[in-house]
């Protein structure tokens, strides 16, 4: 019998698990109606991000989510006092919480639909942009700085996209309609993420459960897939997938995987280059394999727009002329540079952070590549690649953080697992709450000053990866 069966406590201490997770469903279920509030007041998914309605909405958003965030962090510090069943029922609550939200904090939604549109009526979206498109209030929801750019999201997210438009066409209800299939997919793939992590981690017994808490309730992912509809989701799913599939040794269906993802959004391709590198040094035949399953599942996916030029010329659009918002420290330079009367000085130092941060974290994956000998290396490899990004690049959302937030499944460093969650957390709060323009750099900074107190020190290793010592 286990001991906490005996402890008189337990009882008490489950009461407490089950009203932390039931404040993290009230914290996002209260960021959806403030999403559905601010639509009501202004009568359109457009947003303003200047009206008051907006900014109240982004308050209570905010606020929603900081709770949800607090209440997460110490379900995991209790949560050996409630039954694994119980766990992922209330994650699965905590999701579908979030599920009704309106597009507040990120317009991505209304910019996939209008791309499903342009290929509902035969259009290449890697050919055509939104605004060619005369008529149809799908096309006419995408934001003005998408809305003259070819797709640069691979075909399965491009896929998704014409599948809701689809959809909802014939449903009878043209925005509604594909609104409310695509936002089912996500959530099914944020839902279909918390299940195999689920399912990963249950096998470890309840020292996993932390973990399970840290990644299935955070309020990142919940609000940021299954609220805002990023089809980030896709990959989420298919780096839970993967963690599934190579913790069990299954290195093919791994690879499958994670060139899924790329083929959503190239995110994963370093990852599976790290995967493909570990299995050459045991493998190379298998690795061989790996290779040809990749490049092959890629040509499947793209033939189809082999005829299309390639949309680097909207990557580089996108590039060079990010919207001022100040989410990075970049950013906040060149509002300065540009307030102050220096626009040229600020595109000249946009330019140069992009090269900079593009080689930083392209030199942490050489030297993870020329490193990794095991999963874990691979794993941290591509989180530290990712992470140097993050803390560098001029162009910085929140979401991109739902990328690492599956592999914390198998991180073995206590340290930095606590680290990324306590990060997801701030970032998706800061960001919603409108206190621009600096509370992301004050993020980042302090992220980058954990890191770098974390290299001076050996990692906490756990003993068992599912296992996570005394929070800090």
């Amino acid at each position: 019998m286990s001991p906490l069966a005996l402890d008189p406590l337990v009882p008490s201490g489950r009461a407490r698990a089950h009203r932390l997770a039931g404040g993290c469903v009230a914290g996002l279920a209260a960021a959806a109606l403030a999403s559905w509030g601010r639509f009501l007041a202004e009568a359109s998914l457009r947003l303003d991000p200047h009206s008051p309605a907006f900014l109240v909405a982004c308050a209570v958003v905010g606020a929603g989510l900081a709770a949800a965030g607090v209440c997460g962090w110490r379900l995991a510090q209790v949560a050996d006092g409630c039954r694994w069943r119980a766990l992922l029922a209330w994650a699965v609550l905590t999701h579908l919480a979030a599920a009704p939200a309106l597009p507040l904090t990120s317009s991505d939604l209304l910019s996939s639909l209008a791309r499903g549109e342009l290929q509902r009526r035969g259009l290449d979206a890697y050919a055509a942009a939104p605004a060619g498109v005369a008529g149809g209030p799908v096309a006419a929801l995408a934001p003005a700085r998408w809305a003259g750019r070819p797709s640069i999201y691979g075909p399965i997210a491009n896929g998704a996209a014409a599948l809701a438009v689809a959809a909802g066409a014939r449903l009878g209800a043209p925005v509604a309609g594909p609104v409310a299939v695509l936002k089912t997919l996500l959530l099914l793939a944020a839902l279909g993420t918390v299940l195999l992590l689920f399912l990963h981690l249950r096998r470890d017994g309840p020292a996993a459960k932390p973990r399970f808490v840290l990644v299935a309730f955070s309020p990142l992912l919940a609000w940021e897939i299954s609220g805002q509809a990023h089809n980030d989701g896709l990959v989420v799913l298919a780096l839970a997938a993967f963690v599934l599939a190579a913790a069990r040794r299954r290195e093919v269906l791994a690879a499958a995987a994670l060139a899924a993802g790329a083929l959503a959004k190239v995110v994963t391709a370093p990852l599976l280059a790290l995967h493909v590198a570990v299995t050459w040094r045991r493998a190379p035949r298998r690795a061989a394999l790996l290779v040809v399953i990749g490049a092959g599942m890629a040509l499947f996916a793209l033939a189809p727009h082999a005829a299309a030029p390639v949309s680097a010329g909207a990557l580089a659009a996108h590039l060079a002329g990010p919207t001022r918002h100040a989410h990075s420290f970049c950013d906040l330079l060149c509002l300065a540079l540009e307030r102050g009367g220096a626009p040229v000085a600020a595109a000249r130092v946009c330019w140069a952070f992009w090269i900079g941060s593009t080689a930083l974290a392209a030199a942490v994956f050489l030297a993870a590549l020329a490193r990794a000998r095991t999963l874990p290396d691979a794993i941290r490899g591509f989180t530290f690649a990712a992470l140097a990004l993050f803390l560098t690049t001029p162009w910085f959302q929140p979401w991109y953080v739902t990328w690492l937030i599956p592999l914390l499944a198998v991180e073995e460093d206590a340290a930095l697992v606590r680290l990324i969650a306590a990060y997801g957390i701030a970032t998706v709060v800061l960001w919603a709450a409108p206190l621009d323009p600096v509370t992301t750099v004050l993020v980042n900074g302090w992220v980058a000053w954990r890191l770098w107190r974390r290299a001076a020190r050996p990692a906490a290793q756990c003993q068992n990866p599912s296992e996570i010592p005394a929070f800090e």
